[in-house]
């Protein structure tokens, strides 16, 4: 579908204007648009619409973006593509799907065809990342919550496997907005003069927006691996309470497996005639056992 700018305003074509700036907004399946055929060839083109990574490249009078519309609060996080090509002449648009900004290109108000450019640029990357401070700040009282879990807990529950995948899902999302990051520092760059200084007003917010939440996210996945290391503290600490205790348990009944032995032998002994000699074993293995508990009791170890 064509767009051309008439008295400050988007108006649908049906066919391509002629001699006038426009936007068009089609699907990756649409052929290559005429105009663009004089800055790119067919087979130029069909490469670029196979290769789905993002990314900014940079010819004579064509800028061309490969960007992707990432759902970061799906957990599979699915992405669909959307090429831009940005010409003097117009700007073409070319998404897995119906394109989302066309509601936005119909209420465009532009005095002209470079000022249009920047707000169309910014209105697109405001729609990438739409919701996304929203879902991290959400994301963040999770992890908060989880720290909280595993702070007050006894630890009944494995949270090892939540919390990588948490740390997964932030490193992809954290990579999602170094790659914005570049595009739009490459675009910002403007090497073949295609935008006005509006425009490059409206690229620099959009970047310094993708910048605050790429810190966002670095923080979060810190905070992520700080509650990971938490964690795993209170598992060693919980670790060393139970070999304590089996410590002591092992400490104090020593000396009565060694009397128990000692008395387990097949000789006569004196105390075996003696009257008492049952008795006294008894008490003394009762007296080792509570100095041993005394010991630790006063060591401070239980």
């Amino acid at each position: 579908m064509y767009y051309t700018l008439l008295n400050n305003k988007f108006v649908p074509c049906g066919t391509e204007p002629q001699g006038s700036p426009y936007v068009s907004l089609s699907s990756v399946s649409a052929p290559l648009a005429p105009e663009l055929e004089k800055y790119l060839s067919f087979p130029d083109f069909q490469i670029v619409l196979k290769n789905p990574a993002l990314r900014f490249e940079s010819r004579e009078n064509l800028d061309m973006l490969c960007l992707q519309m990432l759902d970061i609060r799906d957990s599979l996080l699915k992405k669909e593509r959307v090429y831009i090509f940005l010409t003097p002449e117009a700007l073409f648009f070319y998404a897995d799907t119906s394109f989302p900004l066309e509601e936005e290109l119909l209420a465009l108000d532009a005095p002209s065809y470079p000022a249009a450019l920047g707000e169309l640029l910014f209105s697109l990357f405001s729609f990438l990342t739409h919701g996304h401070l929203d879902f991290l700040f959400g994301l963040e009282s999770g992890i908060a919550q989880l720290e909280d879990e595993i702070l007050s807990s006894k630890l009944q529950k494995n949270y090892t496997k939540k919390i990588i995948a948490i740390r997964k899902r932030l490193l992809a999302i954290k990579h999602y907005y170094e790659l914005l990051l570049d595009i739009l520092s490459s675009l910002e760059d403007n090497e073949n003069a295609l935008l006005s200084l509006s425009a490059r007003k409206k690229i620099r917010m959009a970047r310094e927006k993708v910048s605050r939440l790429l810190n966002k996210t670095s923080n979060l996945r810190d905070y992520a691996t700080e509650v990971r290391e938490a964690y795993q503290a209170e598992v060693d600490l919980n670790m060393n309470q139970i070999m304590k205790i089996l410590t002591i348990v092992t400490t104090i009944f020593m000396p009565l497996t060694l009397i128990a032995g000692w008395y387990g032998m097949n000789f006569a002994m004196p105390e075996y005639s003696h009257p008492f000699g049952y008795p006294i074993v008894i008490g003394v293995s009762l007296l080792v056992l509570i100095l041993s508990f005394l010991f630790f009791k006063r060591r401070k170890w239980f």
